[in-house]
């Protein structure tokens, strides 16, 4: 996949994942593939801890990820 596919593709997630979360709340089944995703960006970009944490607390801070 190319690096503009592919970011086309994380912000198509990314966006849903706000509208529907915006529609009434997050199930289960959708925070928890929404957070395997988050950890396989992390992946692959190769974030060392201090910017995972950076990431994971933005997406806590702006209500993209539960408790």
């Amino acid at each position: 996949m190319t690096t503009k596919r592919r970011k086309m593709a994380v912000r198509t997630l990314d966006l849903a994942h706000t509208r529907y979360s915006q529609r009434g709340g997050i199930l289960a089944e959708w925070d928890q593939a929404y957070r395997a995703w988050l950890q396989s960006e992390i992946d692959y970009w190769n974030l060392d801890s201090e910017k995972k944490r950076a990431v994971i607390e933005l997406y806590y801070a702006t209500g993209m990820l539960g408790d």
